[in-house]
This record gives C-alpha cells, structure tokens and sequence, in this order.
C-alpha cells in the first residue's frame, strides 16, 4: 500500500514495526506523500510522526502493540502486532473504517500536540485527568492503577 500512496499516509505505528517500512516510506516521502502520526517509542526516525507521551503506560494497558495504517484516505490497515506470526491485522477499503482509523490517528495527535504546549501545571494537571479516565475507563483497582502510573 505504501508504494501506491499518492498524497497522505497516516499511521499510529510502533518503534519495532516501523523498521520493516522505512524503505518504502523514504520512496514515498520522495515522491511528495505526506506522512503524518503518532509513533509509540524511543526513537523515531520521522519529524512528521508525533512521539506518543505515554507510550509505556499505553503498552502496560493493553499489553499487545497495535498499529493502523491509512493510505490516501482510501485503504487501512489496523490490527495487533506484536504476536509475532500469530499477529492479526485487517485490511480494508471500507470508507466508515478507514475514517475511524483516521479519527483514531488524529485524536491521538491532538492529545499528544495540546498536551506537549502545556505549562508544567496545566500539564500535570491535564495527565492527572486522563489518569482519572482511563482509571475509569478500565475499571482498574488501585493496586492495577498504581502499576498503570508507574509506567511512564
């Protein structure tokens, strides 16, 4: 999909899945496709993908690396990567999909964007709030709750 990419790929992908297509995004980056997205890890190697704040903490809830992949708004690709062969991805060209994993990608980049132009206060008190959602969320005891934290 990347080699046909014609104007936008948009992905929320790990450090460890990327390695396997920066060869064909380098070409598509050449070309004048835009890449734009999250990127769960140490060291990205694009400007254009934004560094998820949380990335441990994301990978302490829900154990599995996941990735989603859009191509020129037309094909996605989402699912679990990190089971080796036994990993799961669906590929579609469903137009309700593909914009769900758009929505995903974008949400993500608002987040991670809004909360990295935070002063230190507004910052704590915007992560001590998601805490509170998630904590929520997953129905976390205390004792889950204090593992998730100390992820960061």
């Amino acid at each position: 999909m990347i080699k046909e990419a014609q104007k936008k790929i948009a992905m929320s992908i790990w450090e460890e899945e990327i390695k396997d297509l920066t060869l064909e995004l380098n070409k598509a980056l050449k070309r004048g496709v835009v890449l734009t997205g999250i990127y769960f890890g140490e060291n990205n190697p694009y400007e254009s993908l934004v560094p998820h704040r949380r990335f441990r903490r994301h990978l302490t809830a829900k154990k599995e690396r996941y990735l989603s992949v859009t191509i020129d708004g037309i094909h996605t690709i989402s699912g679990i990567a990190s089971r080796g062969e036994h990993s799961k991805a669906t590929w579609t060209q469903d137009e309700g999909l593909v914009e769900v994993s758009e929505d995903y990608i974008v949400h993500d980049l608002v987040l991670n964007l809004y909360s990295a132009s935070l002063n230190k206060e507004d910052f704590k008190r915007f992560e001590e709030f998601s805490d509170s959602v998630y904590k929520k969320y997953f129905n976390y005891s205390d004792e889950e709750f204090a593992i998730y934290k100390n992820n960061k």
